[in-house]
């Protein structure tokens, strides 16, 4: 380094390459400490540094199934009084069971971090809250709506049919189970559909009565969509129906006015109606951040806050779809999710990545327009590293044509955003590109802390043409 020159070091855990650790070692805190030694250096009192650094448990998931399908649940009726559980958190770590506040369950996460198969019986009728907690630690609040360790069952054993195993399957063979959770007797609130526009779905619920006369017929603004029927008599009643937007919504050109849906089961001569909200789902959409164009067959990712341990995509707790979606050639995608707080990660070939910032789900809906910047192969002219003190160097000069990169030096992180552009979020050591076009002065900032900021400045070099040169000639007398 030369004087006043300044150079950030980056240290981290790796994995092991063939060690393995007890889980008891890697629970707890670590000290790490750094010294720098530097020859000719008259002042050693600033060279250490020390920093702790904790490894929570895995963050805790729980979700009801059912036989018949392989998605989870979350908020749902049912007319049994039992349920399977499925779960996920720290390998070999014990967890408490609860049941509306009480707990006398305790059960072990195994080697690969599941909790699979626990069937919970005699389930009070009512609304019940079931959730996992670790043992012996301070009990999380899980009605936290983003809390993924929670599952709300209502049982009702006078249903006549099961809630809990409705599906609804598309023409792509995709299944999605709407939450049913309003469906219990006496609950005036509505669960919500969302469904895409113009798609036919097949629905199937099972039955919880042996009636060979159960009606069941499914309605949207009052007009018959389905009739249901058990056709080989086991229990499970099917139909399909093409879901279209409300006209209403048609008309005013917004596909989020919400729609009623009505399942009417009749059993003898008792008739017994059950209701939903039924809307288009919420479609994001890729564009090229150059030409603002839509991209087809973009990669989109789904990505889960998993608390102190970052993020990682969705598995069948969050969502019945798959983790990583294409764009249509509209550049639209969308994921129907639990409530909760996601990222998206986007990746198109030709076109830099991009990650999101957290998206705060509070109506199963996961989408957001996001725009690609186009990859730049040409080596940057001038590199910035995005620490955790800012931008270094904090002001560039620049001329038009040239290419700047931010590279993340910190552990945390970083954004580079301006009117002109966004990286999305960084991690440690990815990159992001820049081709400066214009003549000016650009200010941007970190889009993780606004406090750190950067400016480029961008002019042309005297001699840039001819009109701009000058000759000087030495002077000449006798």
């Amino acid at each position: 380094l030369a004087s006043d020159q300044r150079n950030t070091l980056v240290l981290g855990f790796g994995p092991l390459a063939a060690e393995q650790v007890a889980a008891a070692a890697i629970h707890t805190d670590h000290t790490i400490a750094v010294q720098i030694d530097l020859a000719g250096d008259i002042d050693p009192s600033n060279n250490q540094a020390s920093t702790i650094i904790s490894i929570p448990n895995a963050p805790l998931r729980l979700a009801a199934s059912v036989a018949s399908d392989d998605l989870l649940r979350k908020a749902d009726t049912t007319c049994r009084d039992k349920v399977t559980l499925q779960g996920s958190g720290e390998a070999m770590q014990q967890v408490d069971l609860y049941v509306n506040a009480a707990s006398n369950i305790q059960l072990q996460i195994d080697p690969n971090g599941r909790l699979a198969d626990v069937l919970l019986t005699h389930l009070p009728a009512g609304r019940n809250l079931v959730w996992i907690d670790y043992a012996g630690g301070a009990v999380l609040s899980p009605r936290d709506a983003t809390s993924g360790q929670a599952v709300r069952l209502a049982v009702d054993t006078t249903l006549p049919v099961d809630p809990i195993t409705l599906l609804l399957t598309d023409s792509q063979g995709r299944q999605y189970h709407p939450p049913t959770l309003s469906w219990a007797r006496g609950d005036s609130a509505s669960d919500r559909w969302q469904l895409r526009p113009g798609e036919t779905y097949i629905i199937s619920i099972h039955a919880c009565v042996d009636d060979p006369n159960l009606v069941a017929r499914l309605f949207m603004d009052d007009a018959l969509l389905s009739s249901l029927r058990d056709e080989d008599g086991d229990g499970l009643f099917t139909g399909s129906f093409t879901y279209q937007p409300p006209a209403q919504a048609a008309a005013s050109g917004s596909g989020n006015t919400p729609g009623q849906v009505r399942l009417l089961v009749k059993t003898g001569s008792v008739e017994q109606s059950f209701d939903a909200e039924v809307m288009a789902q919420e479609q994001g959409i890729v564009r090229d951040a150059d030409t603002n164009q839509p991209l087809a067959a973009a990669g989109v990712t789904a990505l889960v806050a998993n608390n102190a341990a970052g993020h990682s995509a969705i598995t069948t707790i969050e969502s019945s779809e798959p983790e990583t979606q294409a764009t249509d050639a509209d550049g639209a995608f969308g994921f129907t999710v639990a409530d909760g707080t996601y990222r998206l990660d986007v990746t198109r070939s030709g076109y830099q990545p991009y990650r999101s910032g957290d998206i705060l789900v509070m109506n199963g809906a996961l989408a957001a327009d996001i725009s690609l910047a186009p990859a730049i192969a040409e080596a940057a002219n001038h590199v910035v590293y995005i620490t955790a003190t800012g931008f270094e160097p904090a002001v560039v000069n620049a001329e038009p044509g040239d290419v700047v990169m931010w590279v993340n030096a910190d552990l945390s992180e970083h954004a580079t955003v301006s009117a002109s552009w966004d990286s999305g979020l960084l991690d440690m050591g990815a990159s992001y590109k820049v081709r400066l076009a214009d003549i000016g002065t650009f200010d941007y900032r970190d889009g993780e802390n606004g406090l750190l900021v950067g400016t480029i400045v961008v002019e042309e070099t005297l001699g840039g043409s001819d009109d701009m040169q000058s000759i000087f000639l030495p002077l000449v007398s006798n």
